[in-house]
């Protein structure tokens, strides 16, 4: 099959479809109601990639298509399409279904018809990404956010500034004020800390963290014991760059305080990525003093430093200092560490005597 150019042979197929006469098989083809996907998706790209000119009509069906990659490839499609030479979408019909897809489910669909209103219609363009600033997508509240910056450098911080003022719940203002604000507005992202919603706090995390580096330690630590999943895991990523200049006290305190499994666990996997043997005596004192499962968690932990995959890949050798540290740890709870963990530990300290 794959030896044959059937380009000829797919392009009669493709314009036989798109005769009045199908008319009802091409919208069940492109509606992609009841036909295989797959098909229809495949049937699609080949007509939008072997004809110059996209028919219309193919294109009114696929931007009404219940398939979402069908909508998006239609939606593309329309650039290929001069509006001069349209009669079906002219051009005020064109920015009205370019509209409507900008509120369409799929986020690529969004930013397409986002990119293609703004080009429609420059006069315009300030207020269609203004639109997209409030978009519940981050990659196109980015997007809106360049253009944004090319036409009047500092308006996105400006409009996020002014939303937030307007509706302070609005998420997509909060975290695109998160994402560009500057250190003037660190006042309201630390209210977002106390904030019920666990959204809200993880945006107010992001903001400090990127306006303030590592001076942002202390702020966001506390927040590895919230009772949020999503929480802990924002501040641990935020924390992970500066993860050796973390206090290993401090995450032990996690370890041994925090409310949920989840965030003891994480704050084990934090210790262990502070390095292979500064991080063994605290990750000894969290399978001794934690309860079962978090000790369990602790254990895992050391089990994999010392694991043939780790071992060979880390040559690392153990300073006299951590040696030290490691054998006290070892030597004063080697009656509650179990057997086959405190050996796992001495062979692994044994490669490189």
């Amino acid at each position: 099959w794959h030896r044959y150019d059937h380009s000829d042979v797919i392009c009669d197929m493709v314009n036989l479809l798109l005769t009045e006469e199908q008319g009802m098989k091409l919208s069940d083809l492109v509606g992609a109601v009841t036909l295989d996907p797959k098909l229809c998706r495949t049937f699609v790209r080949c007509a939008l990639n072997y004809l110059e000119i996209p028919s219309e009509r193919l294109l009114l069906y696929g931007l009404i298509s219940k398939d979402p990659v069908i909508r998006y490839q239609c939606c593309r499609g329309l650039r290929a399409l001069p509006v001069e030479a349209s009669e079906v979408l002219p051009l005020q019909d064109r920015m009205l279904f370019l509209e409507r897809l900008t509120i369409d489910p799929f986020q690529p669909v969004r930013s397409e018809a986002f990119r293609q209103l703004a080009a429609l219609d420059p006069a315009n363009a300030v207020t269609t990404w203004e639109a997209a600033l409030l978009d519940r997508s981050r990659s196109i509240q980015e997007m809106a956010c360049y253009y944004l910056n090319r036409i009047d450098p500092g308006h996105a911080v400006r409009f996020y500034r002014d939303a937030v003022e307007l509706n302070p719940e609005s998420l997509p203002a909060i975290e695109g004020l998160a994402a560009v604000g500057e250190a003037s507005d660190l006042e309201f992202l630390r209210t977002l800390f106390e904030h019920p919603f666990s959204s809200r706090r993880c945006a107010g995390i992001r903001a400090v963290v990127r306006l303030l580096q590592r001076d942002a330690i202390s702020e966001v630590l506390p927040f590895l014991c919230d009772s949020s999943p999503r929480v802990v895991r924002t501040a641990g990523k935020s924390l992970r760059p500066w993860i050796t200049q973390i206090a290993s006290e401090d995450l032990l305190a996690v370890v041994l305080k925090a409310d949920t499994l989840y965030a003891r666990s994480y704050a084990c996997e934090l210790l262990a990525e502070q390095g292979k043997w500064s991080s063994f005596p605290w990750l000894l004192e969290a399978v001794v003093h934690s309860e079962p499962e978090t000790a369990a968690v602790a254990a895992a932990m050391i089990q994999s430093w010392c694991s043939a995959g780790q071992s060979y890949r880390v040559f690392t050798r153990p300073s006299a200092e951590e040696r030290v540290k490691i054998g006290e740890k070892l030597a004063r709870f080697q009656s509650q560490v179990p057997e086959q963990l405190v050996q796992q530990i001495e062979r692994e300290l044994s490669l490189y005597s």
